[in-house]
């Protein structure tokens, strides 16, 4: 990669998630700039200089990299970011890696899924139970098969998600998950039972590479719940058969939407009958961090590449890109560090042993003490991502089993 020394780089949004990018950033030699409009957001404390500007206030963001000369910008991990980090780039002229179109597909499930059906992704079946006031229309609910998962169309981290299985479950989740959307629109799914399964690619110059791909446990807590996810084993057991049909229809889809540059992952299931459904995508970074998962197999750094990107428009090291691939000679895990209730987090202890581990190559950690968990399932409880190769499933098991032994949470109930 080109040297970025001495380049000035704005990250929008201040989250714990953050500060990998603030530190890989440093690592290359950038200055890094943070700016939300909250004073005490964690990654504020790493970075170079911060701010308290409003990541959706598109003039006061213009003004600022103006005044100091800013050279580029980045977000990563959430949706919701994407729409302002588009806008001040192109009010700017900074690379960015998605249009305004890509980030409404990218971010909407209900764009994405006709997207899937436009150029032949398979998706899950739906039901489309809104009448013209968008509540449920009393027919169109006789006609649903359970169970079913209802889920905002424009939210990300599997909040406001659940599992109905009967009309009157439907009824009040369908509810309940309106208030997670900005537009109140609810997209209702056929519950599908199969291995979670997701899949990660990486964007250069309109080449697309699949760079990973997870088989994803989780743990359904009560049934109603969006599940909470436990482990992602990389390669996946099913990558030759994802990889001889359903790969090509999604890089074909990614390619037709214009998609040239950057990080996108995909997730769906394989299903008991052999086949592949894709249910949702980002077109950012992931919040498990698999980024490092990839640059411990395979040598070639995600991160490091869309912070190239960022400030130069290119990806960086592109023969290192295309030699990528997702068949690993070693396991690499990511094991999700979660406490399983509500409340003040009091203290996070072991995290510094497991990190001292030699296969564990990160820790992205998630909630510190003294923040508050809230919520249930999906990515609210979530404390850390702990990321570690192996080369055998015991050594898979042995690892899992001394973090569960060593990280002890306690949080304080509401």
């Amino acid at each position: 990669m080109s040297s970025l020394v001495g380049k000035k780089l704005l990250l929008l949004g201040g989250i714990n998630h953050a500060i990998d990018i603030i530190t890989a950033a440093q690592e290359m030699g950038v200055t890094v700039y943070v700016t939300d409009y909250n004073e005490n957001t964690p990654a504020k404390k790493v970075a170079d200089k911060a701010f308290n500007v409003s990541t959706v206030d598109i003039d006061a963001l213009e003004k600022l990299c103006r005044e100091e000369g800013i050279d580029g910008i980045i977000t990563g991990f959430i949706d919701s970011m994407l729409p302002y980090a588009q806008q001040i780039c192109e009010r700017m002229g900074f690379p960015f890696w998605a249009t305004q179109e890509q980030v409404d597909i990218c971010i909407n499930k209900d764009k994405f899924k006709e997207a899937c059906r436009k150029y032949g992704v398979p998706v899950i079946k739906e039901y489309d139970l809104a009448d013209a006031a968008g509540m449920i229309d009393e027919e169109k609910i006789k006609t649903v098969s359970y169970p079913v998962l209802v889920k905002p169309v424009d939210n990300s981290g599997s909040r406001g998600i659940f599992v109905c299985h009967d009309e009157k479950e439907l009824r009040e989740r369908y509810k309940e998950a309106q208030s997670f959307s900005k537009s109140g629109k609810i997209l209702v799914e056929q519950y599908v039972e199969g291995q979670h399964v997701n899949m990660y690619y990486t964007l250069s110059g309109g080449n697309v590479i699949l760079s990973a791909m997870a088989d994803r446990y989780v743990d359904y807590l009560d049934g109603s719940s969006a599940p909470l996810p436990v482990l992602l084993v990389h390669p996946s057991r099913y990558l030759s058969d994802y990889e001889a049909d359903t790969d090509k229809k999604v890089r074909n889809m990614f390619k037709a939407l214009g998609m040239e540059n950057g990080v996108a992952f995909v997730q769906g299931f394989h299903c008991s009958d052999g086949s592949f459904v894709i249910y949702e995508m980002g077109y950012r970074l992931n919040g498990g961090g698999t980024y490092a998962v990839i640059k411990a197999c395979q040598g070639f750094d995600q991160l490091k590449s869309l912070i190239h990107f960022s400030l130069t428009g290119e990806m960086g090291d592109e023969a290192l890109l295309l030699k990528t691939a997702p068949e690993y000679e070693t396991f690499g895990v990511n094991y999700i560090v979660s406490a399983k209730i509500e409340g003040e987090i009091a203290d996070i202890e072991g995290l510094d042993k497991v990190r001292s581990l030699d296969n564990v190559c990160h820790i992205t950690q998630t909630h510190f003490a003294g923040e508050r968990l809230r919520g249930k399932g999906g990515s609210a409880q979530i404390i850390a991502y702990v990321l570690f190769t192996a080369d055998s499933q015991e050594e898979i098991d042995s690892t899992v089993e001394y973090i569960k032994k060593t990280v002890k949470i306690t949080v304080k109930p509401e």
